[in-house]
């Protein structure tokens, strides 16, 4: 993917991807969708989040930063979605195995 400018940490996306990720741990689901209905964006608009744009990439099973990274960059979607130019902003967590990026933009 060719480079995009850089993305800028949001605390309201972090609490997001917090949120999402905990869920996902406590409940032992994994999916964008979580049991109650929400998507992504429904999940960030809860959490105050105004942006236009979300995007969200999860994975399960890493237990380093970089196994994760490199697992989201071979993956063609998630590679994707970590270089679209539509995004401006991101937020991260990780709770155990599980993790969640939330991307936002205006």
């Amino acid at each position: 993917m060719p480079p995009v400018p850089p993305l800028t940490w949001n605390d309201t996306l972090t609490w997001a991807a917090q949120a999402h990720v905990t869920d996902m741990y406590e409940h032992n689901y994994f999916n964008h969708i979580a049991p109650d209905g929400s998507s992504p964006i429904q999940r960030a608009i809860q959490w105050g989040y105004s942006g236009d744009y979300i995007g969200e990439n999860i994975a399960r099973g890493y237990i380093s930063l970089p196994a994760v990274m490199q697992a989201w960059k071979n993956s063609e979607d998630h590679c994707k979605a970590l270089m679209d130019s539509t995004y401006s902003a991101m937020g991260a967590a990780r709770d155990g195995d599980y993790w969640d990026q939330e991307f936002g933009g205006y």
